[in-house]
């Protein structure tokens, strides 16, 4: 998940998503939250009830992994992309087809409505970016905008 964090495009709930451990790992975020917002209300008893339903052995590791993950790969990911620009963007586009698919199957119903709006999606971004890697290579604030929306 950590690597996800560095590449454009993918986040690390993606990654989760195609690893299956995603709503695993948002019950834990969201139990320790709901523990520092305990202890922040002086709710001591409630703070330590709350953080017992945090799995640590679960948390702890993923978060470690991500940490080491994008420290040391931070370096060698700005040089390919910039020396491999095609083979990186092939690799992203891969990342984030693969968690369209797990996405889609994951939906409980997938009907013709779903099925156009995502096409549609589709389409307008492949027409927005294209296909070479360098075709913003000075955006407008446009660009910037919409990105930051979809964002």
């Amino acid at each position: 998940m950590g690597i996800a964090d560095v590449v454009p495009g993918v986040s690390g709930g993606t990654i989760a998503l195609v690893l299956g451990i995603y709503e695993q790992l948002l019950e834990n975020i969201s139990n320790c939250a709901l523990s520092l917002g305990k202890i922040l209300k002086g709710d001591f008893s409630g703070f330590i009830q709350q953080l017992k339903k945090v799995n640590f052995f679960f948390l702890i590791p993923v978060i470690a992994g991500m940490f080491i993950t994008i420290v040391s790969v931070s370096g060698p990911m700005v040089d390919l992309l910039e020396e491999h620009p095609e083979p990186m963007s092939g690799l992203f586009f891969g990342l984030v087809t693969a968690s369209a698919i797990i996405a889609f199957s994951l939906m409980s119903s997938l009907d013709l409505q779903k099925i156009i709006f995502s096409l549609s999606t589709a389409i307008l971004f492949f027409a927005l970016l294209g296909f070479r890697s360098s075709a913003f290579e000075d955006p407008s604030s446009w660009v910037f905008f919409l990105s930051g929306f979809i964002a």
